[in-house]
């Protein structure tokens, strides 16, 4: 990994005038809080008490629109949790939505106000681990389905220079501790990681058909699972948001010919698996390439 991070600078010329949209879980709303941070210093984020509060009514001068600590019943772990942030100052304006379901009524909703609202420059989504471990037996098929639903509904509603990146789940540790793991998923520990892989092949191919973005977070965080994954399996240090960070800020300066100083994500010597719609190594999309990262897993167990 290069020694340079992405600046504040680079961030604020990059983001100027940009509406970015998140949508996922809490390892995306880490990523919305440590952009939130990058706007406004180059330091990291302190320590991991800035990424482990969900709901809270703010964070670094954001405001807590919708859910969190604003609902009657209390923060849950259950699917119906909503948390909706916002951050905006000055030229810049960043939103994070909580979503436990790629589609839905609650992902209608979104798009509603995407419909009523300023329409976004650049939505970043993921909600994989839940969708594969929250609906019953059916998870991953019922992923597939709303998952094409999902994307068929951001053509429709999405303009044209809307950048829509999916953002491959990350893996996970096969001893995942901590309130992810309710009981209700207990029987699924041992068929997460493999689950994820085929959500990530089908993520890719139905992102490819519709000419969407996918940035692969999974290939592009593996040499970082041992020093900057914590202890609960699911969740990243603040220096490994940042990592993701300018990865994410660099493929993004790519798509837009804006160079930043750490400008490596896509560029760089580490070959993308998967890249933009319209790059000619979208061959490396093969089905083949996915069924050796299950056997990978199934005979090591990494």
């Amino acid at each position: 990994m290069p020694d340079v991070f992405v600046t504040m600078e680079d961030a604020r010329k990059l983001f100027r005038n940009r509406f970015v949209v998140f949508l996922g879980d809490s390892v995306v709303r880490g990523m919305y809080k440590d952009l939130v941070a990058l706007l406004q210093t180059d330091d990291l984020m302190i320590n991991e008490q800035d990424l482990r509060p969900k709901g809270e009514l703010t964070f670094r001068g954001d405001q807590l629109i919708e859910g969190g600590d604003r609902l009657m019943e209390g923060k849950t772990n259950g699917i119906g949790y909503r948390e909706v942030r916002q951050f905006q100052v000055d030229y810049y304006l960043v939103r994070f939505y909580f979503i436990t379901s790629c589609h839905g009524a609650y992902m209608e909703s979104i798009l509603d106000d995407f419909q009523r609202d300023v329409q976004p420059d650049i939505v970043m989504m993921n909600s994989s681990l839940w969708d594969i471990t929250r609906y019953g037996a059916k998870s991953v098929d019922m992923f597939e389905i709303n998952l094409t639903r999902c994307l068929d509904r951001m053509k429709q509603v999405l303009e044209a220079h809307c950048m829509f990146i999916w953002l491959t789940t990350l893996f996970v540790s096969s001893e995942i501790r901590g309130g992810f793991m309710i009981p209700t998923i207990e029987h699924k520990k041992d068929s997460i990681r493999l689950d994820i892989v085929q959500a990530n092949w089908y993520a890719a191919m139905k992102c490819k058909e519709r000419e969407f973005d996918v940035f692969d977070m999974n290939f592009r965080m593996r040499r970082w699972q041992y020093t900057e994954m914590i202890r609960d399996g699911v969740h990243w240090t603040p220096r490994g948001h940042r990592i993701i960070t300018t990865y994410l800020c660099s493929y993004i300066a790519d798509s837009f010919m804006e160079p930043i100083s750490a400008n490596f994500a896509y560029t760089g010597q580490l070959p993308a698996v998967i890249v933009h719609h319209d790059d000619p190594n979208v061959k490396q999309y093969s089905k083949e390439f996915w069924d050796k990262q299950i056997e990978q897993i199934k005979r090591t167990g990494k």
